[in-house]
Order: C-alpha cells, then sequence, then structure tokens
C-alpha cells in the first residue's frame, strides 16, 4: 500500500512538471513569435556618393591684421590746449594742425631773443669793421661773436619749443577718438590720438609650427574674417622673421592683403588659411561619416543585401586632412561607393539602413575653396 502511494505521488508530480514545461514552452514560443512579428532594427541616415574631388594641402592659423601706417600722437612738452583742429574719426591730410597748446610766452621770449640776436650781429659787424682797421683787440672780436652764437642759439631753441607745441599729421589717415577741449591742460607725453593711414593693403603677421617654417616668400594665403567679410581675401606672403622663436618654437610671418574695400581694421583677429602644398585629385568625404573608434577610422557603405534591402557594412579607411567640414581619404574607398553621412554614428556593422534626401550634407566641391 505505501508503494502505491509513492507511485501515485511521483506520478502526480511528474505530470505537474511535465504541465508546467509545457506552459513555460508555449508561453516562450508565444513571445518569440510576438517578437518576429515586429520589424527587424533599422536606422535612418543621409547617403553620401564618394567622388574625388580638387583638394589643397592648407595650414590653418590665426593671424592679427596691421596697417603700414599707424601712430600714436603725442605732445612733447605740457601746455593748455587752444585749439584743436580735428574731430573724432575724422580724415586728416598730412601736415594738418591737429593740437595746438598755448605758446604765447615762448613767442615773447622769442621776440625778444631774436631782438637780442639782431644787436649781437650789429655789435660783431662794427667790431669787424674795427679789427680790420685794428681798432679793438682780438678778445673783443671773439667775445662779440660769441654772443651772436649765442643769441641766434637761444632764439632757434624757443623756435624749436613754439613748433612742439603745434601737433600735426605725419601722415594721410583717419584720426581716433578723443576729448579733447579748448582751455584743457596737457601734462607732456599725454596720448592724444591715434593716427592710422587709409592704405590700399594692410599687414597680417600670423605664426606657423617650425615643421612649416619652409613656407616660401609669396606662397598664396587666404583671410577670412567673421562676421566682417562674407568671402575670404586673397594675399600672399610678403616678409618672415629670421628665426623661429625659442618661446613658440612657432616662426612669424607676414602677408600682404588687399584692402581697398576697407573691411579689415587695424587690430582685427582673422583666421589664415596658407596652401602648403599643389593641389591634387582625392576623395573627400563629409566628415560626418567619418567615425573615430580604438581600432581607427572608418565610415559606414551603403550596401544591398540578397533582398535588395540597404545594410551598413564597417570600412576602415585612411585619412590625410581635414578642411571646410570635409575629411581627405587616401584609402579604403573607391568612387561611386554610397556611404552613410549625416547620422552615421547611429549604425552598426549589418543594420539595416534607411535613406532620406540629403538637406545639410557639405558636398566635395567645398573642398576647394
Amino acid at each position: 500500500m505505501p508503494a502505491r502511494r509513492w507511485t501515485i505521488t511521483i506520478a502526480a508530480c511528474l505530470l505537474l512538471l511535465a504541465a508546467l514545461a509545457a506552459y513555460k514552452f508555449l508561453q516562450i514560443r508565444g513571445m518569440i513569435a510576438f517578437a518576429e512579428s515586429f520589424p527587424e532594427p533599422s536606422e535612418t541616415v543621409e547617403p553620401y556618393r564618394v567622388k574625388t574631388t580638387h583638394w589643397r594641402e592648407t595650414l590653418a592659423s590665426v593671424g592679427e591684421v596691421k596697417v603700414q601706417q599707424s601712430v600714436v600722437l603725442r605732445n612733447e612738452v605740457e601746455g593748455r590746449v587752444v585749439a584743436v583742429g580735428f574731430a573724432p574719426g575724422d580724415p586728416v591730410r598730412k601736415d594738418q594742425l591737429l593740437l595746438q597748446l598755448d605758446a604765447s610766452e615762448e613767442i615773447a621770449r622769442l621776440r625778444a631773443a631774436e631782438a637780442d640776436a639782431e644787436l649781437a650781429s650789429r655789435t660783431l659787424a662794427r667790431n669787424e669793421q674795427l679789427a680790420s682797421k685794428q681798432l679793438v683787440s682780438r678778445e673783443q672780436f671773439e667775445q662779440a661773436r660769441a654772443q651772436r652764437a649765442v643769441a641766434l642759439a637761444q632764439a632757434e631753441a624757443l623756435r624749436a619749443i613754439i613748433a612742439k607745441k603745434s601737433l600735426t599729421a605725419p601722415f594721410d589717415g583717419r584720426a581716433g577718438l578723443h576729448t579733447l577741449q579748448p582751455g584743457q591742460f596737457l601734462a607732456a607725453n599725454t596720448a592724444i590720438t591715434q593716427l592710422v593711414g587709409e592704405e590700399p593693403t594692410v599687414w597680417v603677421d600670423f605664426a606657423v609650427p617650425q615643421q612649416q617654417a619652409a613656407i616660401a616668400i609669396g606662397a598664396t594665403v587666404e583671410i577670412a574674417a567673421r562676421g566682417v567679410a562674407s568671402e575670404s581675401l586673397p594675399g600672399s606672403v610678403t616678409a618672415a622673421d629670421p628665426a623661429v622663436s625659442t618661446t613658440s618654437r612657432n616662426l612669424m610671418l607676414r602677408a600682404t592683403v588687399d584692402n581697398r574695400a576697407g573691411l579689415l581694421k587695424a587690430g582685427m583677429l582673422v583666421d589664415v588659411s596658407i596652401e602648403t602644398a599643389p593641389a591634387r585629385e582625392v576623395i573627400a568625404v563629409p566628415d560626418t561619416a567619418v567615425l573615430y573608434d580604438g581600432a581607427g577610422s572608418h565610415v559606414f557603405l551603403l550596401q544591398a543585401d540578397e533582398h535588395g534591402a540597404l545594410r551598413a557594412r564597417r570600412q576602415a579607411v585612411t585619412t590625410t586632412g581635414v578642411k571646410a567640414g570635409l575629411v581627405a581619404i587616401s584609402s579604403g574607398l573607391q568612387g561611386g561607393e554610397q556611404i552613410a553621412a549625416n547620422g552615421a554614428y547611429k549604425l552598426k556593422d549589418g543594420l539595416l539602413a534607411h535613406v532620406k534626401p540629403a538637406t545639410g550634407t557639405k558636398t566635395a566641391t567645398g573642398a576647394a575653396p
């Protein structure tokens, strides 16, 4: 009897386990069928058709605009302002009177010195006549000549002081801002204004690494002033420092740029692009298409599978330069292949891909500024 009860119990347990297993099997199969009812994971990207383009090797730097004629005018002597001959920001001409300080005292002293010089000249003339007749001593004659020289020197010194109290423009240009007023007292060496020449060209000074110190005089540069000029301004390298800086290990170069439009102002910071190698034909793709990880740089090819659907295929590439939102590719791609551009970061190898018309992808023609 006990054996029969154990047999029934074991059989019931086995039936219960079998029922649970069957239920779980049906549940898992249903979940699998439910999961298979969903579409395959995919991502939408913008495509780009690979092609060659005209590529120029350039080096980017930041430069400072400098004018060929620029000076901060200062008064050499102190004095009270009696006249201001220019308005803030006005164009001025060479030798135009800009500032006149009170020189009435020096003018009065000059008149006295000129009178003394005239008297000394007459005394010397009489002494010359008397000396020719040996009616005066040689000492008296030399003293009269010395007195005349002193009188003339004093008059000349006063003329120099008077001249220093008249500030004139050393060249044609445009004056800076000022707050000068008649009656104002100025100490010596006070900054009056900055005078900037209006030349048709300006200089742009910029630095390049010592590895690029072989850039030749005459090399072409392009100057971009953000927010000022809508297009780059062409120029050329016209001068270079004779030595590399011992602190930055950079070489300072100077480019001359046409500025007849007056867009570039002294002191501006501008972007400088200088050509370092002859132009060549390369494959260039948008920078959004190139991804980087521990294995190097790669792109995703968009290739059709056996059902005609596009799938992402990882393709390693070798890059040689980046410029204007484009990356130059030296190996790994061929013309005519289709790759993912915008949205490529969402892909992985073998993933189903959908494409949409490109909206913001840069074209390869942008590689040749």
